[in-house]
């Protein structure tokens, strides 16, 4: 499919036991956009590690209006799939800030899999270079088990990271920061759906945070989607 404002049109299959994304798809075709969020939501929920699923909750909360979703179901991709180019486009599209995309991305462009495959394999070379290291003494075998070593440890550094990797707050809503933790409290700026936050305590219902900008103040937990 060509893509439009919102970007590509959603995959055009389903897992054999998707019932939830099969839903979504023939909703999604038949112009009923937020049903179809309502179904993807469902599956993931089940499946939260299916890229797929996360990126068709997106265009679907986009074509339903719902901007902050959108882009909150997203975000999710590049940590799951660094390199999907649909998801980056639809990112821009909307106007997501770079540094907010490399915020949830993992630092190396490798799916949760390929890091510790790449780990794994880096681990057996260093222990075979290591084990002729140590028995003949070569600088050859040292200087690849070091560098096995370095590589591996990369390899499960970026396996972490993509599963994990800081917490940020996406704004679902049009929203208001607050000197307090209540809706009494002075407001000091309003942030627009889309926008990243940083966590950086809780209360109650409640989250101090700071923009992408740096300012701080208080925002309703509801108000935002977590990654």
């Amino acid at each position: 499919a060509e893509r439009g404002p919102a970007g590509p049109a959603p995959v055009a299959s389903a897992p054999a036991t998707g019932e939830a994304f099969a839903a979504g798809l023939a909703l999604f075709d038949a112009g009923r956009y937020l049903d179809a969020a309502e179904a993807f939501d469902r599956y993931v929920v089940e499946h939260p590690r299916d890229a797929a699923a996360w990126y068709n909750l997106g265009t679907a909360y986009r074509r339903a209006g719902y901007e902050g979703y959108a882009v909150w179901a997203w975000l999710h991709v590049p940590r799951l799939d660094p390199r999907d180019a649909d998801t980056r486009h639809n990112l821009r599209v909307a106007g997501v800030a770079p540094e907010l995309v490399a915020r949830v991305a993992p630092a190396l462009p490798l799916r949760a899999e390929e890091a510790g495959l790449l780990a794994g394999l880096a681990w057996l070379v260093a222990g075979v270079a290591g084990s002729l290291w140590v028995l003949r003494r070569g600088r050859v075998a040292g200087g690849v088990a070091i560098a096995g070593l370095v590589v591996a440890l990369a390899g499960a550094a970026a396996a972490w990271d993509s599963t994990r990797g800081a917490e940020t707050l996406i704004v679902l809503d049009a929203a208001t920061l607050r000197a307090g933790p209540n809706l009494q409290a002075e407001p000091l700026g309003a942030v627009e759906p889309g926008n990243g936050l940083i966590p950086i305590a809780r209360q109650g219902e409640w989250v101090r945070a700071r923009t992408l900008r740096g300012e701080e103040g208080w925002i309703e937990a509801q108000e935002t989607g977590s990654l």
